[in-house]
């Protein structure tokens, strides 16, 4: 099994110099391993580090808890038992020796449909790392430090980049011109490289994805029939609305779109689309395109945070939070109207 401690050692004497702060972290991490009985050096399991991470930060400063050292409990109220697993972290990230960072890199980007911008990859990285407890930019002392991270990363596997070295496999490339920040999958032969969708899978995205392009365009067409001013935003990651609308008497007003190929039945709304919608409030106009196979309705639901938030499903997580309004609230709001 191999062992990082005397790599990291060298890091940490490069990254603080002729400081008392590389022999304190080692000494931490040895401290570590004879309280838990691991050998945590030889450790590249980065989602079971930022774990005890994360426990460190809540119980390193406890005398009644197992983390405590009574010959030497500054290790623990001043904070370098984390201090010193944090940057063992980021030791294994920047070495690309720990292997998630790279994992919910190629994911973000196989769920952006093969290709995704800079920006829609450090919020989905982020996401991705929620989901299974721990905020990846937690790591990092700065936002800059951690999208600087997931650049390297990228870069280190794309043969498009000068960092490059054939010891690394070649997942990435850059679709247009360097520097416009688009990224996407490079076509690979390897199963293990780039998780693949179930056949399942594939069809349920393909069909949703058109049954969404069909409800906006039926809205466009709808919108502007009305009269209104319409921006179509639906292109653009991240804003948690459709469309931007200027309606009745010069209303601003944002939309959110979301079709049924048969009657108005249960959908869902991501997490960004319902921080939006309370934001919004009565700005914010749900939209859903029922009967779209046969005569499309159109059913407006101004302010859905307030109207259904005491109807909500519990958030569902898969590769990201969702909300689940089901049918019968739909449908009764409508009666309502």
């Amino acid at each position: 099994m191999k062992n990082y401690k005397e790599q990291f050692q060298f890091w940490l004497i490069e990254k603080y110099g002729d400081t008392g702060t590389p022999g304190s972290y080692i000494k931490a991490v040895d401290i570590l391993d004879q309280k838990l009985g691991i050998k945590i050096f030889a450790l590249v399991d980065t989602k079971y580090l930022k774990s005890l991470y994360l426990d460190l930060i809540k119980k390193q400063s406890d005398p009644n808890y197992k983390y405590f050292d009574s010959k030497r409990p500054s290790y623990g109220s001043k904070g370098f038992y984390s201090a010193s697993i944090k940057a063992y972290i980021e030791f294994l990230d920047e070495f690309d020796i720990g292997e998630n960072l790279l994992s919910y890199i190629i994911s973000a980007i196989h769920n952006a449909g093969g290709q995704a911008t800079l920006k829609y990859i450090y919020e989905s990285v982020s996401v991705l790392s929620r989901l299974n407890g721990i905020d990846y930019s937690e790591y990092y002392k700065n936002e800059e430090s951690y999208t600087g991270q997931i650049r390297k990363t990228i870069y280190l596997h794309s043969s498009d980049c000068d960092i490059y070295t054939s010891n690394n496999p070649d997942l990435f490339m850059a679709p247009e011109e360097k520097g416009r920040g688009l990224w996407a999958l490079r076509d690979t032969n390897s199963e293990e490289e780039i998780p693949k969708e179930t056949e399942k899978e594939v069809t349920i995205r393909k069909n949703a994805a058109i049954t969404g392009k069909e409800a906006e365009d039926e809205f466009d067409n709808w919108a502007n029939n009305q009269g209104w001013e319409v921006i179509n935003t639906s292109d653009s990651h991240g804003l948690g609305y459709d469309f931007e609308c200027v309606a009745d008497e010069g209303e601003k007003i944002f939309v959110e779109v979301k079709g049924c190929r048969g009657d108005i039945d249960a959908i869902r709304l991501t997490e960004r689309e319902w921080e939006v919608a309370e934001e919004k409030g009565p700005a914010y106009h749900l939209m859903i395109i029922s009967n779209l196979d046969d005569t499309p309705k159109i059913n407006k639901f101004k302010d859905p945070y307030n109207l259904f938030n005491d109807d909500i499903s519990d958030p569902q997580i898969t590769i990201s939070v969702s909300y689940h309004l089901k049918k019968r609230f739909l449908v009764d709001a409508l009666e309502g109207v």
